[in-house]
């Protein structure tokens, strides 16, 4: 019984119907979502288990099926990944190290994207944000005793015909007190800054009539994926980078 369900889970036609269901999965979301962007915005702010008392069954069903046939996905991948090494085990000694990390280059990248896949649930649950307005005085207060304090915030405007009193940039200042001690950061608008395991992004929080100073709000997130997302997407573009080059030179008659 478990060698036949190792098998279906390894299967190549389950793999199909899922990138088909998921497809059709994130089809069907994207139209909740275009629909009810308030709704479905929340989820950049909140942990799924905060925003999912906050919507009933008419808006999360999606999310939740979406969520289940991706877990499928990664089982049905780290099984057949799993059968992969082990072939690939009992052929090592049949090549030399060239040409064997060729063949062993598509299950690495499949480890890769069981990290990405991961890591991305990892931050879905675990992420914590907080959001304060960027105004002098207004503090976020995080773990350890640490905390974001804005000690001022400054915006240029420009001056030149046609854009004048448009804003051209705005600066926050930051205390980033922790039990190291205080750090002062300046901080921009797409110009995050990463500090204590946090990455703090300075971002606006609705429009502004030209010549008034724009309403900001400080966003200091704490994403226990980030790092193995961004280390995993590193490696499987340099893989591919080096593998796909190498497939193409032996396909047309080249030497691994």
């Amino acid at each position: 019984m478990a060698s036949i369900l190792w098998k279906l889970l390894g299967s190549v036609n389950l793999t199909i119907w899922l990138l088909l269901a998921i497809t059709l999965n994130l089809i069907i979301g994207s139209q909740y979502a275009m629909q009810l962007p308030k709704v479905y915005g929340r989820l950049n702010d909140l942990r799924f288990q905060e925003w999912l008392p906050l919507n009933g069954t008419a808006e999360s069903w999606w999310v939740w099926s979406l969520f289940c046939l991706l877990f499928l996905f990664g089982i049905n991948t780290a099984v057949c990944m799993a059968d992969r090494l082990l072939y690939l085990a009992r052929i090592r000694c049949d090549y030399r190290f060239g040409a064997f990390a060729v063949i062993a280059a598509p299950s690495i990248m499949h480890v890769c994207f069981l990290l990405i896949l991961g890591s991305h649930a990892l931050s879905q649950f675990g992420a914590e944000i907080h959001r304060v307005p960027a105004a002098t005085g207004s503090e976020a207060v995080l773990p350890a005793a640490a905390s974001v304090v804005v000690a001022a915030v400054k915006c240029n405007f420009h001056s030149e015909p046609g854009l004048n009193g448009q804003v051209k940039s705005c600066t926050a200042f930051l205390n980033l007190k922790s039990a190291a001690g205080v750090t002062r950061q300046d901080i921009g608008v797409l110009e995050p800054v990463l500090w204590n395991g946090c990455s703090i992004h300075l971002v606006p929080a609705g429009k502004t009539m030209p010549g008034q100073t724009p309403a900001l709000e400080l966003v200091v997130k704490r994403d226990p994926g980030l790092l193995p997302i961004i280390i995993g997407n590193a490696i499987l573009c340099i893989l591919m980078l080096w593998y796909f080059p190498i497939i193409f030179k032996n396909r047309n008659g080249g030497n691994t």
